[in-house]
């Protein structure tokens, strides 16, 4: 970062926050979405093991046949995929935070040199 005065570094930190705001409402919106993926694998995940066992598959194959279709792969994809947003939005928030106490920080070390 280059060198910035302290009204330029108040401004930054202002910024820098409602960078922090928005990524925690991305956050919030990417667990809700994450929950919602997670549940519906499940419950599908549950229905096509309980299928099968009604069609009489050998319980040693239930699993690998229940892994292996088509829809149980594609929401098991779809909440990887929501688990990877919601893992990236968490980690935004820690560079604004980290960066936020950086730059709280430097206009310290400026009021304490100014004063």
């Amino acid at each position: 970062m280059q060198q910035l005065d302290s009204w330029e570094l108040l401004l930054y930190l202002n910024k820098r926050r409602d960078d922090l705001n928005k990524a925690l409402t991305i956050a919030k919106e990417r667990g809700i979405e994450l929950a919602a993926a997670e549940r519906k694998y499940r419950v599908e995940k549950r229905k096509a093991i309980l299928q099968a066992k009604h069609n009489g598959e050998k319980i040693s194959l239930i699993m690998e046949l229940v892994n292996g279709d088509e829809v149980i792969s594609q929401l098991r994809y779809e909440r990887d995929v929501a688990k990877t947003l919601y893992a990236s939005a968490t980690e935004a928030i820690n560079i604004y935070k980290l960066d936020c106490r950086l730059v709280e920080a430097q206009i310290a070390r400026d009021w304490d040199k100014n004063a």
